[in-house]
């Protein structure tokens, strides 16, 4: 396992942590990871291969979107003072939500960051149920990462 800053997975990984946030990571292996991609299934199917289907919801908006929906996500547009002019520049988006999953507290605003929706919503929801760092299996980190992630 390797430790990684939660705000800044990538790829597979992030993508195996979104499910491991949202309780999806089972013992009976409900999510594995093919090929450098995670896969998921409905339980009681295990054996059939068929049944398996990929799960990437920094990808799919329809995978992320009852994530976002049901966590109170809300995404904005980045964006950066161009010292060369009186422009603001978009460097990416971001994402947030009111944790208030801490006892004691009465609750903070959690953040994120990506170069697009879907990764800022996930590395949000990510932080939120996971804290700032993860331990991610390490077949997970020798994933390619994909472009503009």
């Amino acid at each position: 396992m390797a430790k990684v800053k939660t705000g800044e997975l990538t790829g597979a990984a992030r993508d195996w942590m979104v499910a491991k946030a949202d309780d999806n990571l089972h013992p009976k292996g409900d999510v594995r990871l093919l090929d450098g991609k995670v896969f998921t299934i409905e339980a009681g199917d295990y054996e059939r291969s068929d049944r398996w289907q990929r799960y990437s919801p920094s990808t799919v908006w329809a995978q992320a979107g009852p994530i976002i929906q049901r966590e109170g996500i809300n995404l904005s547009v980045d964006y950066q003072d161009d010292a060369l002019s009186d422009d603001m520049v978009q460097i990416g988006w971001k994402g947030n939500l009111w944790n208030n999953s801490v006892p004691g507290t009465a609750g903070f605003l959690q953040w994120a960051y990506g170069p697009t929706p879907l990764i800022a919503a996930m590395r949000c929801f990510c932080c939120s149920k996971l804290g700032d760092t993860v331990e991610v299996p390490d077949a997970l980190t020798c994933s390619p990462t994909p472009k503009n992630d």
